[in-house]
C-alpha cells in the first residue's frame, strides 16, 4: 500500500509539473518533437560529450545535427551525468569526443576507448584536451606540456578530405586562430591530414595508428563552428567504409533581386564594357546569359521578386519604381521590370518573392505588424494586377534578416508561402542560423537556407559548399544581378564587396573573363565533382528535402551482407521515389563494390576522396543490400596486440597494471537462480552482481520479468530499471517495454510507469505524448488537467483540428470561464483559416468581449481582411492598437464619407505635427473625389514645406491636368502648392494664352491668266486664346493682271477688325470680322462670320464671306462676291486608319453668277505610321461648274462641268493643334479631267516656333493645270510680348 500510495502521489506531481510547464512556457517545441533515435536502429556512432561544457555543447550541436541529416544511428554519452558508466555497443564503429572535460572517465574506460580503436574502429577528438590520458590518443609526447600555439591559422590540406581537396589552402574570413597545442609537443608516428597555412609545422588534424584502428585529433577551436561540420564528418568517412548514407541531391541557385526596379543609369564597369545603363544590361545582357547559363547545366532558378527599393514603412505603398523603367518590344512599350517577371513565370524557373521593398520585415524598421502587412498584402494584389502567375511559395527575407513578427506577418499575408530560405549561418532571432526543416518560430513555414552566395569563387565558400554537399547532398547559392556593380566596399555596407577585383560581366581592363565565366568555371567543377547534382526551383527541391529529413535509415548486418532500410518518422511524409546515396570505398575494396552494384544494374560515379572514393549512386527500392567489404578489423586472434598496446598506454601515462585473480560470485549468483529462478533475495544478488561486474543486460532482463509478472511493483525496482535502462542507452528497449506493460495491464499504475521514464528520459516523440495523453484521458475524460495538457501537446498547424477539439471541450467542462474564450481565440487567430476564426467567434456568448479586448486589434483585422469592415470598426473602438490610417481605411472601404472627413478632423486636431497622417488623409480624400477637402488638408504641408515627395508628385501631377483657366483658379486658392517650376510653367502659359501678339500676315498669288495679288501686313492681337480673342490688322494689297497685255495694277489699302470666341476648351469657336478695303477712288467693305466645331473624331467649320473680287476688272467694275463654305473632317475605325474630308462651297457674284464646287478626299493610314509621322495615299473626286462661264477669268474665272479624279501620297510630321513647337507637310498628286488631261498639284506647310514665343509658318500650293490653276505662297512671323501672372 505504501508503495501505491507513493505511486500516485509521484503520478499527480508529473501531471501537475507538466501543466506547469505548458502554462508558463515549458520546454521547447523542439525538444518535445525531436528525439534523435526512433525505432530500433543499433547505433554506428558513440558521442562523448559534457553538457557542463559550454565547448562541448556547442561541437555537439554541430556533430550530432550532421549524423541527423545522413541518418547515421548515434548515442550520446554525458559526462556531466554522475555514476553513468561508459558502454560502447558492439555495433558502434565510431566514437567522437567532444569535451575536454574529461575528469569523470574513469582510467578502465579510457582503456575501454583504447580497445575500442586498437580493435579496427576509429576516436575523433574534436577539440584539445588537456589529459595525459587523452593525450596518448592525440598522438602528443610522453608527459606534455600542451603549449598553446596563438598565431596558426588557416588550412592547408595534405590529402583528400573533400574530392580534389589534397594541396589546397584555406584562409578563413576574418584572422581566426586555431588556439591548439604547438606542433612540437607530437610525436613523429603521426598522419598529419591538415596544417596551418602560415605554419607547416602547426598540425590542424592529426591522425594516429593504434592497432588496426585509428585516432583522429582537430587540433583546433574551430569545430564549434557551423562552417565545420563537413570536416568532422569527412573524418569518419573510412572507418564507415561500404556503408552508405542517403542525401537529398536537391541544390538551388537563386536570383535575389530578380526582378526588381530598373535605372537608366549607367554604372561602372559595365558602362566601360557594353556603354549601356543598368536597366538595358540587367535586361539585355545579364538575363539572357544566365537564361543561356541554365540551360547549359539544366539549372532551374528561384527568381526572388523585389517590388521596390524605396522607404516606405508606413502605408500607403506604392509601386512608382517597380513601373518606372520601360522598354519597347514589337512596336509596344512595355514595363521592363513586370515583364521580365512574367517571362520567368512563364518558363521553368520559379519566382519566389523576396519583400515589398528591401527593408527587412522586423520591428527594427517597421513601426508594428499591421504596416507589415498592409505592405504585403499590397505587393500580393501588384502580384495579381501584373499577372505574375500563382502566388509564390518561396519567400527570402531581405537582407536574410527577420524577427519572429515579420514572420507571422508572412504567414498572414502570404498563406501560399510555405518555404523560407534566409541563411544557413546567423543568428535565429534576426532570422539566420536556420536547418533545413520546420521553421522554429513558425513551424508551417520549412526552411530551406542558403549557404554560400555570388559570382566570386573563393576557397572559403568552397569549403561551404563542399562540407554542406557531403552530409546532405544540398548546396543552395544566391546571387544579384547587381553583383557586378559592387565593385568597392563601402562603409555603408554590412558584406563584402561582391566583385573585388572590378571584374566586367565577360571581360575587363585587366582580365580577359568576367564574373560569367568565373561562376560558370565553378558550375563546371562542382557538376564534375559531384556528377549527380540536380538544380532545381525551391519548390521542386523542398518537398525532397522533407521526405529525406523525415525518413530514417536502418543498417543491419546479417552474415557476410548488409542491409539498409528505411522508413519515414513522421506522419504525412511519404518516402522520396528516387534514393540518392553517397559512401566512401577505399581503393583495394573497389573492385568488390563495383561489382555488386553492376550486378544489381546500379548506375554510379564516383570522385576521389581520402585513399578511396566517394561513389554516388541511386535506388528506387526501400531496401538495399551491399557486401560487407573488408576493412580490416581485428579478430579474437589480435587480443595479444592489444594487451601490448594497453601496456604501452599505461607506461605512457604511469598506470601500471598487476595480475588479478579470478571473481567467480556472478556466475556463481546466476546457477543459483536458474535453480530458483522464483526468488526476489537470489534476483536482486544477481542484479547487484550484474552491475558490478559490467553486465547491465542480465540486470536488466531479472528485473522486467520480476515487473512483468507482478501486479504491485516496487519503486526501488522502478528506478533500478530505469537506471540500467539509461547506462546502457537502450531507450528504445525501455519504451518498448511499456508498450508490452500496457498491453497487460492498461490501468493507472501503467500511467505512473510512463511518468517516471518521461522524467528520467524525456519523452521519446510528440507522438508519444499525444499517445499517451489520449489513452490517459480514456481513463479520465473529464479531467481537465489532461485536457489542457493534449491543448498543449497539439501545438502546430497540422494538429489545430485536435487541439481545436480539445479546447471545445475544455470550454463545455468550463462555459463560464473567464480566460478559456481569449486563449481559444488567440489560439485560432494563429492556427486556423480566418473564415473558421471568425465563425467560431459568433458562436461565443455576448458577455465573454470583455476577455476578449485584448485581442480586439487582432479581430478587427480578420473582419477586415474578410471584407467585414463594419465589424472591424467595431472592434477597434475596444482597442488603441489599430492605426488611424487603418481605421481610415476600413471607414473608406465602406465608403462611409462623412465618417471619414470626420475622425480625419479629430485624428489631425490630435496629432498637429503627424504630417504623414495628414498627407494619407488629403491624399485619400483627393483619390475618393473630395478634391477640395483633399487640398484643404494638404495645403498646411506645402505651407510648411513638409511636404514628402510622393505626396507633392501627386499634387503637381493633378496641377499638371488642369487647364489654364483651372491652374489660374487654383493658384489664386492654394499659391503654396506651385513651386517654382509650376509658377514659370504658368507664367509662360498665360503669357501664350493672353500675352499681347504683333504678327505679319505676308502673301503672293498667281493664276495661269496672269492674275497676280500680294499682300504685305501686320496685325496686333489681345485677349484669353481660349476665351475671346480681338484682333486688329492693316495690309497693303497689290492686284495686278496682264490678260490683255496692258500691265493694269490696282493698290488696296485694308483695314480689319476681328472678335472670335471660344467655347469648351476651344472645341467650338466662333468669329465675326468686318474691315474695308479702299484706294484712292474707292472704299469696298468687308464682312464675314463663321462657326467650328471639334470632336474626338471628326471637325467642322462653316463660312461666309463678303468681300471684293480680286481682279483688275472685277476692282474697276466693282464687282463683290459672296462665298460659302462647309468642311468636314472624319476619321473611320478603331484606330482612325482611314481619314475623309468633304469640302462644299459656293459662290455668289454680283453680276448675278453663281460658281460651286465640292471636294471629297480620303487618306490611309500606313501600318508603319506613329504618332509622330505619317506617309499615307489618298485620292479625291471633285465637281465645279458655274451659272455662267469665264473661262478665260474675264472679268474672273468660273468652271464649266469639270469633274475631277487623283491620287497621290502625303507626308507629314507632327501635327501643328499637338505640336506648336515645329511641324510639316507635304502632299503630292496627280490628277485627270477631260478638260485638262492629266496635271499635277502640290502643297507645303511649315510651322516652328523659335524660343517659345516667337512663331514662323510658311505655306505654298503648285497645280499644273492648263484650265485654271491657282498657285500661291504666305509667310507669317509672329511675336508674344512679356505679360506676367505670378511675380
Amino acid at each position: 500500500m505504501c508503495n501505491l500510495f507513493r505511486f500516485r502521489c509521484t503520478y499527480f506531481i508529473i501531471i501537475l509539473t507538466l501543466i506547469l510547464c505548458a502554462c508558463i512556457g515549458g520546454c521547447s517545441f523542439q525538444q518535445l518533437e525531436e528525439y534523435l533515435n526512433p525505432g530500433t536502429r543499433e547505433p554506428l556512432a558513440l558521442v562523448i560529450s559534457n553538457k557542463e561544457d559550454l565547448s562541448s555543447n556547442a561541437i555537439y550541436k554541430q556533430i550530432s545535427k550532421t549524423l541527423d541529416y545522413t541518418s547515421i544511428p548515434y548515442f550520446n554519452h554525458d559526462l556531466s551525468v554522475a555514476d553513468k558508466p561508459l558502454h560502447i555497443s558492439p555495433s558502434v564503429k565510431l566514437a567522437y569526443i567532444t569535451t575536454n572535460m574529461v575528469e569523470q572517465l574513469k582510467n578502465d574506460e579510457v582503456e575501454l576507448l583504447i580497445r575500442f580503436v586498437a580493435e579496427g574502429h576509429q576516436l575523433i577528438i574534436l577539440a584539445p584536451v588537456f589529459d595525459d590520458r587523452i593525450a596518448y590518443l592525440m598522438g602528443l609526447k610522453k608527459n606534455p606540456s600542451y603549449e598553446i600555439d596563438n598565431v596558426a591559422e588557416g588550412y592547408h590540406f595534405h590529402t583528400d578530405i573533400f574530392p580534389g581537396y589534397r594541396g589546397r589552402s584555406l584562409k578563413t574570413l576574418n584572422p581566426y586562430q586555431h588556439r591548439g597545442i604547438k606542433g612540437s609537443e607530437f610525436i613523429k608516428e603521426k598522419n598529419v591530414l591538415a596544417t596551418a597555412i602560415n605554419d607547416t609545422t602547426y598540425p590542424v588534424i592529426t591522425e594516429r595508428k593504434i592497432g588496426q584502428g585509428s585516432s583522429i585529433f582537430f587540433n583546433t577551436i574551430q569545430t564549434e563552428e557551423k562552417d565545420y561540420r563537413g570536416l568532422i564528418f569527412s573524418a569518419g568517412l573510412r572507418v564507415l567504409e561500404g556503408y552508405p548514407y542517403r542525401i537529398a541531391n536537391a541544390s538551388t541557385i537563386f536570383l535575389d533581386d530578380f526582378p526588381a526596379p530598373l535605372y537608366n543609369e549607367k554604372l561602372p564597369p559595365v558602362d566601360e564594357e557594353y556603354d549601356i545603363t543598368h536597366a538595358e544590361f540587367v535586361h539585355n545582357v545579364w538575363w539572357p546569359d544566365m537564361k543561356a547559363l541554365a540551360d547549359s547545366f539544366d539549372i532551374s532558378y528561384t527568381a526572388l521578386l523585389t517590388f521596390n527599393y524605396n522607404a516606405t514603412v508606413v502605408p500607403p505603398f506604392n509601386f512608382d519604381e517597380w513601373e518606372a523603367n520601360k522598354f519597347t518590344i514589337g512596336g509596344i512599350t512595355q514595363n521592363t521590370s513586370p515583364w521580365l517577371a512574367q517571362d520567368i513565370s512563364k518558363s521553368r524557373h520559379e519566382l519566389g518573392f523576396h519583400g515589398y521593398n528591401h527593408f527587412s520585415l522586423w520591428l527594427k524598421d517597421w513601426q508594428n505588424e499591421g504596416f507589415m502587412e498592409a505592405a504585403l498584402r499590397a505587393a500580393r494584389k501588384r502580384w495579381t494586377i501584373n499577372n505574375l502567375g500563382t502566388l509564390p511559395q518561396a519567400y527570402v527575407p531581405p537582407t536574410n534578416e527577420i524577427d519572429s513578427v515579420g514572420l507571422a506577418s508572412i504567414n498572414k499575408a502570404f498563406s501560399e508561402i510555405k518555404y523560407m530560405s534566409s541563411i544557413y549561418n546567423g543568428d535565429v532571432e534576426d532570422g539566420g542560423g536556420r536547418e533545413f526543416g520546420p521553421d522554429p518560430y513558425i513551424p508551417s513555414l520549412f526552411n530551406y537556407p542558403r549557404v554560400t552566395s555570388g559570382f566570386v569563387d573563393n576557397e572559403f565558400s568552397m569549403l561551404s559548399q563542399n562540407s554542406m554537399f557531403l552530409y546532405t547532398g544540398i548546396w543552395t547559392h544566391f546571387i544579384h544581378p547587381d553583383d557586378v556593380f559592387q565593385v568597392m566596399q563601402r562603409a555603408e555596407d554590412n558584406y563584402r564587396s561582391r566583385n573585388p577585383l572590378g571584374l566586367g560581366w565577360h571581360s575587363s581592363k585587366t582580365h580577359n573573363y568576367g564574373l560569367y565565366e568565373v561562376f560558370k568555371q565553378r558550375l563546371e567543377r562542382t557538376v564534375r565533382t559531384y556528377p549527380g547534382i540536380r538544380f532545381q526551383t525551391v519548390s521542386q527541391s523542398v518537398p525532397i528535402v522533407r521526405n529525406w529529413l523525415f525518413t530514417q535509415s536502418h543498417y543491419h548486418v546479417i552474415d557476410s551482407t548488409l542491409k539498409i532500410s528505411t522508413e519515414t518518422t513522421k506522419s504525412g511524409i511519404r518516402q522520396n521515389k528516387e534514393k540518392f546515396w553517397f559512401v566512401y570505398v577505399s581503393d583495394k575494396n573497389r573492385p568488390q563494390f563495383e561489382r555488386a552494384l553492376l550486378d544489381s544494374e546500379t548506375e554510379f560515379a564516383a570522385s576521389n576522396i581520402w585513399d578511396g572514393k566517394l561513389y554516388q549512386f541511386l535506388t528506387t527500392s526501400d531496401t538495399l543490400a551491399l557486401p560487407v567489404l573488408n576493412t580490416g578489423a581485428v579478430s579474437a586472434g589480435y587480443e595479444q596486440d592489444i594487451v601490448r598496446i594497453l601496456a604501452d598506454y599505461r607506461d605512457y601515462t604511469g598506470l601500471y597494471g598487476e595480475s588479478r585473480w579470478v571473481d567467480t560470485r556472478f556466475e556463481d549468483a546466476l546457477s543459483a537462480l536458474k535453480g530458483n529462478p522464483t526468488s526476489e533475495s537470489l534476483q536482486d544478488t544477481v542484479i547487484a552482481l550484474a552491475v558490478e561486474f559490467d553486465s547491465l543486460e542480465t540486470a536488466i532482463s531479472v528485473l522486467e520479468k520480476r515487473i512483468i509478472h507482478r501486479s504491485n511493483w516496487s519503486a526501488q525496482d522502478i528506478e533500478q530499471l530505469l537506471k540500467f535502462y539509461g547506462w546502457r542507452g537502450q531507450l528504445d528497449r525501455a519504451f518498448s517495454f511499456l508498450e508490452q506493460l500496457w498491453t497487460t495491464f492498461s490501468d493507472h499504475s501503467i500511467i505512473m510507469f510512463k511518468n517516471m521514464m518521461v522524467e528520467r528520459y524525456g519523452a521519446p516523440s510528440l507522438d508519444f505524448q499525444k499517445m499517451w495523453a489520449e489513452r490517459e484521458l480514456v481513463l479520465e475524460p473529464e479531467n481537465e488537467l489532461l485536457l489542457r495538457h493534449m491543448v498543449y501537446l497539439h501545438y502546430s498547424n497540422e494538429s489545430w483540428p485536435e487541439r481545436k477539439h480539445y479546447i471545445k471541450r475544455l470550454i463545455d467542462l468550463n462555459p463560464r470561464s473567464d480566460t478559456l474564450y481569449k486563449f481559444a481565440l488567440d489560439n485560432s487567430i494563429a492556427y486556423d483559416e480566418p473564415q473558421n476564426t471568425l465563425e467560431w467567434l459568433r458562436e461565443f456568448p455576448d458577455e465573454v468581449s470583455i476577455q476578449l479586448q485584448p485581442l480586439a486589434a487582432s479581430i478587427a483585422y480578420l473582419y477586415a481582411n474578410e471584407g467585414e469592415t463594419t465589424r472591424a470598426l467595431m472592434w477597434t473602438n475596444k482597442t488603441d492598437q489599430i492605426p488611424n490610417i487603418t481605421e481610415l481605411e476600413w471607414l473608406l472601404q465602406q465608403k462611409r464619407y462623412h465618417d471619414f472627413i470626420t475622425r480625419s478632423e479629430i485624428y489631425m486636431k490630435e496629432q498637429p505635427s503627424n504630417d504623414s497622417l495628414r498627407a494619407y488623409i488629403g491624399l485619400k480624400l483627393i483619390f475618393e473625389h473630395f478634391v477640395e477637402e483633399g487640398y484643404d488638408t494638404l495645403y498646411p504641408l506645402f505651407e510648411q514645406d513638409n511636404a514628402q515627395p510622393q505626396t507633392k508628385k501627386l499634387v503637381y501631377t493633378e496641377i499638371g491636368y488642369m487647364d489654364f483657366e483651372q491652374k489660374k483658379q487654383f493658384y489664386n486658392t492654394y499659391p503654396s502648392f506651385f513651386p517654382d517650376s509650376l509658377k514659370a510653367n504658368l507664367n509662360s502659359t498665360y503669357r501664350q494664352n493672353e500675352g499681347f501678339e504683333i504678327g505679319t500676315s505676308n502673301s503672293f498669288a498667281t493664276d495661269n491668266y496672269e492674275n497676280e495679288k500680294a499682300t504685305l501686313g501686320i496685325y496686333a492681337q489681345w485677349g484669353d486664346r481660349s476665351g475671346a480673342t480681338y484682333r486688329f490688322t492693316v495690309e497693303e494689297g497689290i492686284v495686278s493682271s496682264n490678260i490683255l497685255e496692258n500691265n493694269e495694277l490696282h493698290e488696296l489699302h485694308h483695314l480689319n477688325y476681328r472678335y472670335s470666341q471660344s467655347f469648351g476648351g476651344q472645341a467650338t469657336q466662333l468669329f465675326i470680322s468686318g474691315g474695308t478695303y479702299f484706294d484712292n477712288q474707292k472704299t469696298r467693305p468687308e464682312l464675314s462670320a463663321g462657326i467650328l466645331f471639334s470632336k474626338p473624331s471628326s471637325f467642322t467649320s462653316t463660312k461666309i464671306q463678303f468681300e471684293p473680287v480680286f481682279t483688275n476688272r472685277s476692282i474697276q467694275l466693282d464687282m463683290n462676291q459672296i462665298r460659302a463654305e462647309i468642311y468636314r473632317d472624319d476619321y473611320w475605325f478603331n484606330n482612325n486608319g482611314v481619314q475623309s474630308t468633304l469640302s462644299l462651297s459656293g459662290k455668289w457674284y454680283s453680276n448675278n453668277v453663281l460658281a460651286y464646287e465640292g471636294l471629297f478626299r480620303l487618306y490611309w493610314k500606313m501600318p508603319f505610321s506613329t504618332r509622330l509621322s505619317q506617309l499615307r495615299p489618298l485620292a479625291d473626286l471633285s465637281y465645279a461648274d458655274a451659272t455662267e462661264k469665264f473661262l478665260f477669268a474675264m472679268p474672273y474665272y468660273t468652271p464649266d462641268k469639270i469633274l475631277t479624279k487623283g491620287g497621290g501620297m502625303e507626308f507629314s510630321y507632327k501635327n501643328k493643334l499637338y505640336d506648336p513647337g515645329f511641324s510639316t507637310g507635304i502632299s503630292f498628286m496627280a490628277k485627270h479631267n477631260i478638260h485638262d488631261g492629266t496635271f499635277y498639284s502640290g502643297n507645303a506647310r511649315l510651322s516652328a516656333r523659335i524660343n517659345k514665343y516667337w512663331q514662323l509658318s510658311l505655306q505654298g500650293a503648285l497645280s499644273t493645270s492648263n484650265i485654271y490653276r491657282y498657285n500661291h505662297v504666305g509667310l507669317n512671323i509672329s511675336h508674344i510680348f512679356p505679360k506676367k501672372f505670378v511675380e
